[in-house]
């Protein structure tokens, strides 16, 4: 950050301390200003540790809607022009039924991370009941603590033996690795990517964890910093001060306007709705400058607006669609401001489940055209944060993001597009011998096996998975 923006910043710290009211105090005030002050907030934080966790519920809005869709679908297929239209339906409905019907529906899910950067490097570690700890291990408790031995290839086996990681040590040609925590037919399993994994719920960020999609999806980011790093400032307005409890913050909104509806609709659609359809994105956070310029609460809205003939639809309700509210922040010395604790959640309008079902099949046209409907909203999903550990500007061994695998251990080097066993560093699974230009020798169980199943299913750890199983088999047969 230049001198110029480092004062203004003050600047605004200083007016707000002053009590200036909404005029004096945001006129000069532009959006910039605002995001340059999350940003140097951001930057202090010049190495970071957080170990943090995450509870996802359902909430009663959820369970409301699908039993709505339900009874919308068992309606339709009562009236299905054929059987075939009949039989869909009734498979949709079933599909409801059975996410309504599965024993953890109303039960909160939880995951556990424990961070650690120093801005050039990352490492995400990680325990979930939802996905290692699933399959009759024993439930991840809520108290939860990730071990604070140093990470290294001895420690892998014992302290971290239980957990998955995810590091990049900033050079991309040694790729992401990753650690999957759990032992295969005697042996470790693990995963070097040539960039970062596609799947977003699996590895998630903290506040103030990343700036760059290099290192993961956007959607993997924590909504604070999408806010502040990924929307565009030119589309941004200041709209003044207002109160936040005892605190004065900037109201800061971002306005997205998509005129295309070729990005937005499907091709027939998009033929038919072109010039005539638009959506409206507004993004409002009120900022806190005197915490860091950290937003005290984020409200997410979304619209339509259709001209047609001379008229003009709008499904606009003044209703947010989600909303962020921060519940603790506190301050770290020689660093700054940070945001422990808080909730997102997505907001619907309240509705009969009678009112639901005659939604399912309403067309397009129609839902462009319908006076929105007023009323309450209530809790459709809801995802809680806390980091119960915070260590800024802390000495990190840079080391320990090269995350380097312990003996016996089977990963597949998407980098290289093979598979290798640490017990024999010198041999490839398939039987070639590394930096050998001779063809791998064949086998009954091919290669392409499990290069398949890298593609197919790269979601959720299963990646690693199905590779240690190929490549557990593969070297039994090397042998």
């Amino acid at each position: 950050m230049s001198l110029q923006q480092l004062l203004a910043v003050l600047c605004l710290n200083l007016m707000t301390h002053l009590g200036l009211d909404a005029g004096q105090a945001s006129s000069d005030v532009s959006p910039k200003d605002i995001v340059d002050g999350y940003k140097l907030n951001y930057h202090n934080f010049h190495s970071l540790r957080v170990a943090w966790r995450q509870w996802d519920r359902k909430g009663e809005q959820w369970f409301r809607t699908h039993e709505g869709r339900i009874l919308g679908l068992e309606r339709m297929a009562k009236a299905a022009p054929s059987e075939e239209v009949k039989a869909q339906c009734l498979s949709q409905a079933k599909a409801y039924r059975e996410m309504l019907d599965l024993p953890d529906a109303k039960k909160a899910s939880l995951m556990h991370f424990d961070f650690w950067t120093d801005r050039q490097r990352f490492q995400i570690r990680r325990v979930s009941n939802k996905l290692e700890w699933g399959g009759g291990r024993p439930v991840v408790p809520d108290d939860f603590t990730f071990p604070d031995e140093p990470l290294n290839p001895s420690t892998l086996q014992t302290a971290f033996k239980d957990i998955s990681i995810l590091s990049f040590n900033g050079d991309l040609t040694s790729g992401f690795r990753y650690w999957d925590g759990r032992r295969r037919q005697g042996s470790h399993t693990g995963v070097v990517y040539s960039q970062a994994p596609e799947y977003t719920q699996s590895w998630l960020f903290p506040p103030l964890a990343v700036d760059t999609k290099v290192w993961g999806q956007v959607d993997a980011w924590h909504e604070i910093d999408r806010f502040f790093l990924t929307l565009p400032v030119e589309k941004m307005s200041v709209r003044g001060m207002e109160k936040i409890g005892n605190k004065r913050t900037y109201a800061l909104t971002c306005t997205e306007i998509q005129e295309d509806m070729k990005k937005v609709l499907a091709p027939a659609l998009a033929e038919k709705y072109q010039g005539k359809a638009q959506t409206i994105k507004r993004t409002t956070a009120w900022v806190d400058p005197s915490q860091g310029f950290l937003p005290l609460k984020i409200e997410w809205d979304a619209y339509w607006v259709f001209k047609d003939g001379g008229e003009s639809n709008s499904t606009y309700t003044g209703r947010p669609g989600r909303r962020l509210v921060l519940e603790r922040i506190e301050q770290f010395a020689g660093a700054g401001a940070y945001p422990v604790r808080g909730v997102v959640q997505s907001l619907v309008l309240v509705r009969t489940i009678e009112e639901l079902s005659e939604l399912v099949g309403l067309q397009f046209d129609s839902f462009l055209r319908s006076k929105p409907k007023q009323g309450e909203t209530g809790i459709y999903e809801e995802s809680r944060w806390e980091a119960v550990k915070v260590e800024a500007n802390g000495d990190l061994d840079r080391g320990m993001f090269d995350l380097t695998f312990p003996h016996d251990t089977v990963y597949y080097d998407e980098t290289r597009q093979k598979g290798f066993s640490t017990t024999d560093p010198g041999k490839l699974i398939d039987g070639a011998v590394v930096g050998t230009t001779e063809p791998a020798a064949p086998v009954r169980s091919s290669s392409w096996h499990w290069r398949t199943a890298l593609i197919v299913l790269n979601v959720a750890g299963a990646t690693a998975l199905v590779i240690a199983y190929r490549l557990l088999r593969r070297r039994e047969k090397v042998k």
